[in-house]
């Protein structure tokens, strides 16, 4: 009786660690690739040199360099801010504004709204 019960111990012990053993993944053959708004820009855009990523939803404000904005699948406001910019609104119902400078702005699906845009795509 004594026996069995130290058996049983032993194996249930011997359970628990081999269950407990976890193998870390490994990031072999995971590359990280650095991806500039040059490499990405619309052909909508590529009279303009891009040096900004700016992505959200809602309002989303670019900067006063030459920026790619990237709206959501939802109702966006983007405004250019200063610089040479490209706006995606994406889908929804979008408010994309440019500012003085050069400033490409292309709608995607839904009623989108433009101003101040030298080039307008909806």
């Amino acid at each position: 009786m004594v026996f069995g019960l130290i058996a049983l111990i032993l194996v249930s012990v011997f359970t628990a660690f081999a269950a407990g053993i976890d193998i870390a993944p490994t990031k072999i053959g995971i590359e990280s690739i650095s991806v500039s708004a040059e490499d990405i820009k619309p052909p909508a855009c590529s009279a303009l040199y891009l040096t900004n990523i700016v992505r959200g939803t809602g309002t989303i404000t670019g900067t006063n360099g030459n920026d790619l904005i990237l709206g959501s699948s939802g109702n966006d406001s983007i405004d250019g801010g200063a610089g040479d910019d490209c706006m995606e609104g994406g889908d929804g119902d979008d408010i994309i504004e440019g500012n003085s400078e050069t400033d490409v702005c292309l709608g995607g699906a839904g009623n989108d709204s433009f101003s101040n845009c030298e080039t307008e795509l909806q």
